[in-house]
């Protein structure tokens, strides 16, 4: 199955027989979120999706957003991503100029579900040799926001919004799964920390 962590940057592995067969991040996740809402709302985060459950999604934006880190998006796992990478100053210098203030829970929303599609279109980018089980895990802060699970969901099952660029590549996605796939989120997360300084002392 696919263990899917979600802190600033969203990475993946997909395991089977309790080994590793790839892992690799897939881009920002709650980077641009966290960030702006601490711009306008000097808050640390969008807590239970209270500002995104009330706005719509932007395309222009969603678009704009994928093509200001095309290259690192399009490219072939397994790659690394870190929040320097990402052009956050850009970005919200583009969303100041371009999103009138009332707009904020819309701009909020957008960011929520562009988190889920980069997640997505990272599974996408999986390699034809690797069987996607359509089991996912998935753990860290970001998967607590429910406009971001939600989407992420919708994504899978060809209920949301794609990029006319990237219908080919979700629909080729969807079909690699035999059946609906399975989302489930672990605490697991919570405690990875604290786990790897115990091993560290131990050994």
């Amino acid at each position: 199955g696919c263990y899917f962590n979600a802190g600033n940057t969203g990475n993946l592995a997909w395991i089977k027989n309790g080994a590793v067969q790839i892992s690799y991040d897939v881009g920002p996740f709650n980077e641009y979120i966290d960030q702006y809402i601490l711009q306008i709302k000097g808050e640390t985060m969008d807590t239970d999706g209270t500002y995104g459950k009330k706005g719509k999604l932007l395309p222009e934006l969603l678009q704009k957003m994928f093509d200001l880190c095309r290259e690192y998006y399009e490219l072939l796992p397994p790659k690394s991503g870190d929040p320097s990478y990402y052009h956050t100053p850009e970005l919200l210098e583009y969303i100041g100029e371009n999103c009138a203030k009332e707009k904020f829970n819309d701009v909020v929303h957008t960011l929520e579900y562009f988190a889920a599609y980069v997640a997505a279109y990272g599974l996408a980018q999986t390699p034809e040799h690797i069987e996607l089980t359509p089991r996912f895990v998935l753990f860290g802060g970001g998967w607590r926001n429910p406009v971001v699970l939600k989407s992420f969901k919708d994504l899978l099952t060809k209920d949301a919004v794609v990029l006319p660029e990237h219908e080919a590549q979700f629909s080729a996605l969807r079909q690699r799964f035999n059946k609906k796939p399975e989302i489930k989120y672990s605490s697991w997360g919570s405690y990875m920390e604290a786990r790897l300084m115990a091993d560290l002392a131990r050994s």
